[in-house]
């Protein structure tokens, strides 16, 4: 259970990560879902291994180096 602030809602929501999400407050609703997710192990393993693949694929330290060699290629050749 994630709450939906503005970065998720803008950069992590889009990727497809599977979460329960809420805004200001949980609603009965939700914590139902809750409850019958916690009784599916299965469901939870796939959510989980999903979640976990768009991290690798997004947010990992190897994405981050990439990103980070080609801002600084950017700003070395801008000085030259």
């Amino acid at each position: 259970m994630v709450s939906r602030y503005d970065i998720f809602r803008a950069d992590i929501s889009p990727k497809g990560f599977e979460v329960f999400g809420f805004d200001d407050f949980i609603t009965s609703g939700q914590s139902r879902q809750i409850s019958d997710l916690r009784d599916n192990p299965g469901e939870i393993s796939r959510m989980v291994e999903k979640n976990y693949g768009l991290g690798r694929r997004f947010y990992s330290y190897s994405v981050l180096q990439k990103r980070l060699i080609l801002l600084l290629d950017q700003v070395f050749q801008e000085t030259d």
